[in-house]
């Protein structure tokens, strides 16, 4: 509790900081897209004079407070616009409303971008998304962070993030400000983000703002379109992967508008004839989809209101038909998401929104077996999920110059299916057995306060200071916590910056996965008494610097993390077995700990873009009761980690895209000899957990993009090469006893992979 007292005594000065001074007057309003009327996210307001400055939030709202009545010269950025500069004669309180046109070749705008690089944060635009080498003819925002420092991607081709040392399930996954559940298709080769309906997109892995909790590793905030306000837009692309629609238009113009975009797999409609007739008795149907809506209303100045829904899905079926016998196997999982938000500005100074939603996600594995000799029937089915009702109010506070307050309530109420079993057998018409194991639902409940201090000093000082304090509420026991946040930015020069924080975190929901072949099966459970919500304690460090001859960010950061609380299958445990709690089949109480160092290299303007990250990173984890008590490194524990990314516009209709990776070898378990039993049974003796490392990781990925202007839209070809020079690069390995001689293999997962893509955009 003593950094929570040190938070508390830091709000108090900054209160009086206040009461000394006060301000006069407050230039407010929105930043928006001149042609579709979208909020702007993260536009920079800078006074060219004071040095007053504000960003737009997550709405496009901003605030600027001046202590005295003056002249200023506001100038308004965002990367990938045209900056402006407003001259403005300040005479009482004024709202504007600003318009940026997008701009490609802009300058770099030094000050204000440099002072919006943000320790531990990592931005990356739709445009970018689109333009790195594309997987399947696929864009995709996950793979794009993949490339970045700090984040990796797990086996090949997941779409899962490993963020300095955490697992999938402790990352925040927000869409619209609605947390996500399961987030990838195809087995974990693509996420459930359709590039086209993007908006923004960050991910925050150090450095958490107190707004957000719940999770230990990372937060991605993904923001859809609203909808264009000013004319009807759309564009559809077919390609090898996956066929894509988006649609905008203004219900009524500059007041309502309708957002409508859907993906789905392109072949999923013949995989199971085409199967059925390659292999006579056996067929394999695959297909998976994402649809987005969204409404936006204008009520007035004052008020605006979104509704918002998201529904995805994945079906594997299986089926075998070998007279008399029939087999049909499924595997479904997909999330559901609903919501609404309405955005109020309650005065100059004073902001608000409030979100009421709703979110689902299911996982179901199916088999039934018939025999029409015997006329058995059976029936094995699995299903898990989870269900969430939550409401958000948020409020952002400018008081006065270069100090802001965000502050909120926020609620959660959790209903778990921590995995239930159906089993059923018949002869004929009659029942034999039919049983359901492990259907008892759970509850818990979660409700948080938070507050955050923002201010600047004299223009060399930024320091964001707040506290998260929570209640986790399950089996009527309360689980309190108090999780302090510290950002302190230290600015030598308009071009060389140092910046650390300070971070605790907690997690209030367990994911028990097995994943086998990239093929889902993950039980969300909630925290209890027994299994106690997890908890992180991160400090980082980071030095920024700009040079502005060359156009190249330079940053490095550095940071420890902590785990506690957490949990993991015991060994040899069958997810699917219902016939025990899941509370039996796990070890709790499990310590983590994750250090590194990450370099980045940037360069975001100019004919010629990408760039160089390189990660150093060590990530363990200890268990009482596994590998006899003694740390052992995490499963996707990777030493080494580069990503280099190479965009060059040859002209105005032709883009060449290039990535390279590389990254040292995983740990994995091998047995160190073997006996035979009493009972001519073979025993493996295991060496000590994951001391054994795979090959490295590499591969070299291409893409040229050919675009051009037509009469009626824009026409664009993509041509892709996944693993250009065809590595070989390790799934996992396995163990083949031949004539008496155990040998090692490696299994690998994709080969070279050509595809191309068409769209047309209107």
């Amino acid at each position: 509790m003593k950094q929570t007292k040190f938070l508390f005594c830091i709000f108090f000065i900054f209160i009086s900081y206040v009461s000394v001074f006060s301000q006069k007057y407050t230039i407010n309003g929105k930043v928006i897209d001149k042609y579709t009327g979208e909020n702007i996210i993260g536009a920079i307001i800078f006074d060219t004079n004071s040095g007053n400055n504000s960003n737009t939030n997550s709405y496009g709202f901003y605030a600027v407070s001046f202590s005295k009545q003056d002249t200023v010269y506001l100038q308004i950025s965002k990367l990938g616009y045209r900056p402006i500069i407003q001259k403005i004669k300040l005479k009482s309180d004024t709202t504007i409303n600003f318009q940026l046109s997008e701009n490609t070749q802009i300058d770099e705008v030094i000050i204000q971008e440099k002072k919006n690089t943000t320790l531990g944060v990592i931005n990356i635009s739709a445009e970018q998304i689109n333009t790195l080498p594309l997987i399947g003819a696929e864009a995709d925002l996950i793979k794009a962070f993949q490339l970045m420092p700090g984040v990796q991607s797990g086996n090949e081709g997941s779409s899962g993030l490993y963020v300095r040392g955490g697992s999938p399930d402790q990352n925040l996954i927000l869409l619209d400000d609605v947390p996500l559940y399961y987030v990838n298709h195809l087995g974990g080769f693509v996420s459930i983000f359709n590039s086209n309906a993007i908006n923004d997109v960050k991910l925050i892995k150090g450095s958490f703002p107190a707004r957000y909790g719940g999770r230990l590793s990372s937060v991605l905030d993904v923001r859809i379109k609203d909808g264009n306000l000013k004319k009807m837009h759309y564009n559809y692309s077919i390609g090898t992967l996956s066929s894509k629609f988006f649609y905008e238009t203004p219900i009524k113009k500059d007041k309502s508008s309708f957002m409508f975009s859907a993906r789905g797999f392109l072949w999923g409609f013949i995989w199971q004839p085409v199967s059925r007739l390659i292999l006579k008795n056996v067929s394999v149907g695959y297909n998976f989809y994402d649809i987005n809506l969204k409404y936006n209303l204008i009520i007035n100045d004052k008020n605006r209101i979104y509704f918002s829904v998201y529904t995805g899905n994945d079906n594997l079926k299986y089926k075998v038909k070998d007279k008399p016998l029939k087999a049909n196997y499924l595997l479904n999982w997909g999330n559901t998401l609903s919501s609404f938000r309405w955005n109020k500005v309650f005065s100059k100074k004073t902001f608000s929104n409030l979100t009421i939603a709703y979110t689902r996600y299911k996982y179901l594995n199916e088999i039934n077996y018939t025999d029409k000799n015997t006329k058995e029937n059976i029936i094995s089915q699995y299903s898990a999920g989870i269900n969430d009702f939550s409401l958000k109010y948020d409020f952002n506070y400018f008081p006065v110059k270069n100090y802001s307050v965000n502050f909120g309530i926020q609620a959660i109420k959790h209903k778990f299916n921590p995995g239930a079993v159906f089993e059923y057998f018949a002869v004929g018409d009659s029942t034999v057995k039919e049983t359901t194991i492990g259907n008892n639902k759970l509850q818990s409940s979660e409700g948080a306060f938070y507050l955050e201090n923002k201010i600047s000093i004299n223009n060399f000082t930024d320091i964001n200071a707040g506290i998260r304090m929570s209640d986790y509420f399950v089996e009527n026991k309360h689980f309190l916590s108090a999780e302090p946040r510290v950002l302190l930015n230290l600015y030598f020069s308009e071009k060389l910056s140092l910046k650390s924080s300070y971070t605790e975190t907690q997690q209030n929901i367990h994911l028990l996965t097995s994943s086998t072949v990239g093929l889902p099966a993950d039980i969300w459970v909630p925290a209890t008494k027994y299994a106690q919500p997890e908890k992180a304690k991160q400090f980082s460090v980071g030095i920024f610097k700009f040079l502005p001859k060359k156009n190249i960010e330079i940053s490095i950061e550095g940071y420890y993390k902590n785990l506690n609380k957490l949990v993991a299958y015991k060994e040899g445990i069958n997810f699917k077995s219902a016939t025990t709690s899941w509370e039996n089949k796990i070890e709790i109480n499990g310590k983590g700990r994750s250090y590194g160092i990450e370099l980045l290299l940037q360069k975001k303007n100019g004919k010629t873009t990408g760039w160089l990250a390189y990660t150093f990173s060590k990530t363990n984890r200890q268990f009482n009761n596994i590998n006899n008590g003694n740390a052992y490194p995490f499963k996707y524990d990777r030493t080494h980690d580069i990503s280099v990314v190479i965009v060059r516009k040859i002209n105005k209709n032709i883009t060449l895209s290039a990535s390279w990776i590389f990254g040292s070898g995983y740990p994995y378990n091998l047995p160190l000899n073997k006996y035979i039993s009493t009972n001519n049974d073979e025993i493996f003796n295991w060496s000590e957990r994951n001391s054994y490392r795979m090959r490295s990781y590499h591969h070299l990925d291409l893409s040229l993009f050919f675009t051009k202007n037509k009469k009626n839209g824009i026409r664009k070809w993509s041509v892709n090469i996944y693993n250009v020079y065809n590595r070989q690069n390790p799934y996992y390995y396995y163990l083949s006893d031949e004539s008496g001689t155990w040998k090692l293999y490696q299994q690998s997962l994709f080969p070279i992979m050509p595809s191309i893509s068409y769209s047309f955009e209107f």
